[in-house]
């Protein structure tokens, strides 16, 4: 049985036992109780009705009362109810119909509890049909809701689940997150019989990791508490099926497959999707033996049991692998021969050309000895012209290298130091890699006499040199924006620079004006009430917290050197903190950055997980995961902007 469907049968089993069954549904439906009465005591007594009619007739009886009483919020849950019957029978489009009909409902009169075990339930069908990161985005509304309402049980389930579809979308670190919250639950709950199914989906994650001893520490921990656990829980399917998955990672495929087909004489006739999993990993353990009849028998189980569940796949893919096992030595054949018809007629036409190319070679030496003659002697006045050029060449790129390394010395000596930063910011970190020697990116910062401090980041029209005289440009105005006002906020700091900015380029005339700029980012922090002002340009800002990271959006207008800005004014933004709280404030060139292993741009989205899966740890430390995550990214390929990661623990 599936991880996801065993946790909500276990939510099922704790609500039944919870309640008790009070008396027959027959009992029930046929009484003249107040309406009310009748639901919630039918509505107590379904889960535990094996009888599949007999449940429907009950989910439209409490449809009828609901409808009747003018419940809107009764025929949500009735719907919600009559999908998860549909669903227990795996009918998951009729479960899903159902759940589309209680959501809209459940939404408009902020249902929170009733949205959050639909997400559940739809993330589950997304997963079983083999959708991951439609799953993810159902499981991530439950966890949010869950966590909102206090509800460890769906904290639990949620949890889980985004462990198992986040390693089935390849995001083994987010998974292994969500898994330990999970497990965290769990052991503070004593729910011990769940710790052997978390501890086979960490060593999933760490099998995807390539971490084989982490992943060999689980499947012994899996059996270590299946052997402790005293309710009873039958574990001998997930031990097997992970064990299976192990084994066939470290290649002893003929014992991996032992476990795959004790899992099917145990397995419960119901449960597809256990069958399913099992003739996969059965047909790939096959294959890999090279017995090519028993792949072909349980792929075609596998495909069975696929339709079973979602009709989502076809006739085609059995097809081809059927042909690909029965044709795999006659097409060995085939290329053998057709290699040697090659090489048969490659000696003729070899023989053939070999009397053309010495005729051939004969008349070119002749011509070729003359040319080349010639060339040798130009060859010799060119190097000696060049000679020359190189030595005035290289001369000016020196002087060039360290006129440039000169202000590379003149913008560090700006930029806050460390120490200054500790006593202007408190506890912090600065990711900062230039793309070049100088940089466009720069951070500023100043504390005040309340207490508060302001903190800057900064990207500049381009990189390099000229990036380098935008920074410092940038930097003299936040700089002279504090001398005449210290009163101001991070949006008048913005509007501010902003407003003196096209004032420096004086010689620009309407018709001919500089479009150069900065994208920044502000924040004002007041660590005795807590408090966060934020403003920014293009730049936004990360609030993470209680696990959660927030985006604080910029505006979308740049501070700009142009004469013509429109008017426009920047505004603040305020967010109350929590003590732990991070602030990370950031230029884009970290997330645009091109590496990995298709060469594509990082995304913020990757950036955003990275900090949110270590955001509680020592900062030194996050900033070193920060700088190993880009360097790998970026392997070989060239650094294509500059970067700068400030980081801030409130």
């Amino acid at each position: 049985m599936s991880v996801k469907k065993w946790c909500s049968l276990i939510l099922l089993f704790l609500f039944v036992q919870t309640h008790g069954q009070f008396d027959s549904l027959g009992y029930y439906m046929s009484s003249t109780i107040n309406d009310t009465l009748k639901y919630r005591q039918i509505e107590r007594l379904i889960p535990g009705e094996s009888n599949f009619e007999l449940r429907i007739k009950c989910c439209d009886t409490l449809l009828a009362i609901a409808k009747r009483a003018g419940r809107r919020d009764l025929i949500a849950w009735t719907h919600f109810e009559t999908g998860t019957t549909y669903y227990d029978y795996s009918k998951y489009n009729k479960a899903m119909s159902l759940f589309y009909l209680a959501l809209p409902i459940a939404e408009e009169m902020n249902l929170q509890r009733l949205q959050s075990k639909l997400y559940n339930y739809m993330g589950i069908i997304a997963s079983d049909q083999g959708n991951s990161k439609k799953a993810v985005y159902y499981f991530r509304k439950t966890y949010d809701i869950a966590v909102k309402l206090n509800d460890v049980n769906q904290q639990f389930v949620s949890a889980n689940n985004l462990g198992v579809d986040y390693n089935n979308m390849e995001s083994p670190v987010m998974a292994l997150h969500y898994l330990s919250i999970a497990e965290k639950i769990t052991r503070k709950y004593k729910a011990y019989h769940l710790l052997p199914s978390i501890s086979g989906n960490k060593m999933e994650c760490y099998l995807n990791l390539n971490d084989l001893k982490s992943a060999k520490a689980q499947l012994d921990s899996l059996y270590k508490f299946a052997a402790m656990d005293s309710s009873g829980t039958n574990h001998d399917i997930s031990a097997n099926y992970f064990s299976g998955q192990y084994y066939s990672k470290m290649g002893e495929f003929a014992k991996a497959a032992k476990f795959h087909e004790s899992n099917l004489k145990i397995i419960p006739k119901e449960d597809a999707q256990e069958f399913r999993k099992n003739y996969k990993e059965l047909n790939f353990c096959y294959f890999q033996m090279k017995d090519y009849k028993s792949a072909y028998e349980a792929l075609q189980m596998y495909h069975a049991y696929s339709d079973s569940i979602a009709n989502a796949e076809n006739v085609r893919m059995t097809s081809e692998k059927e042909n690909e096992y029965k044709s795999f030595k006659t097409e060995k054949e085939l290329e053998i021969q057709k290699l040697s018809n090659v090489n048969q007629s490659l000696k003729l036409k070899r023989n053939r050309i070999a009397v053309i190319l010495t005729s051939v070679i004969l008349v070119l030496a002749v011509v070729g000895f003359a040319f080349v003659f010639k060339l040798f002697n130009d060859k010799r006045k060119a190097n000696t012209v060049l000679e020359k050029q190189n030595v005035e060449i290289n001369q000016q790129k020196k002087e060039i290298l360290d006129s440039i390394n000169y202000s590379k010395r003149i913008q560090d000596g700006i930029l806050p130091s460390h120490e200054e930063l500790v006593e202007k910011a408190g506890e912090h970190f600065v990711y900062y890699q230039s793309k070049d020697i100088v940089s466009g990116d720069f951070y500023w910062a100043t504390k005040r006499e309340n207490g508060k401090f302001i903190m800057a980041c900064c990207d500049s029209t381009g990189h390099g040199v000229p990036g380098a005289f935008m920074s410092l440009l940038g930097y003299s105005l936040l700089t002279k924006s504090e001398e005449g006002d210290n009163t101001r906020t991070p949006a008048d700091i913005l509007n501010y620079v902003n407003e003196e900015m096209p004032k420096v380029f004086k010689n620009e005339t309407r018709g001919e004006q500089i479009k150069d700029g900065m994208d920044v980012s502000i924040c004002e922090i007041d660590r005795a009430n807590l408090n966060l002002k934020v403003s920014g340009a293009n730049n936004s800002i990360y609030h993470i917290t209680d696990d959660v990271l927030h985006v604080i959006k910029a505006q979308k207008h740049a501070v700009s050197a142009m004469v013509d800005n429109d008017g426009f004014m920047f505004a603040n933004k305020e967010v109350k903190l929590k003590k732990g709280d991070m602030i990370v404030m950031f230029t884009d060139g970290f997330a645009d950055q091109f590496g990995g292993p298709k060469g594509k741009k990082f995304k913020y989205k990757q950036l955003e997980d990275i900090l949110l899966a270590n955001w509680q740890k020592p900062l030194g430390e996050q900033r070193q995961i920060l700088s190993d995550a880009f360097n790998n990214w970026k392997g070989q390929l060239e650094q294509i902007d500059d970067v700068c990661i400030i980081g801030i623990r409130i």
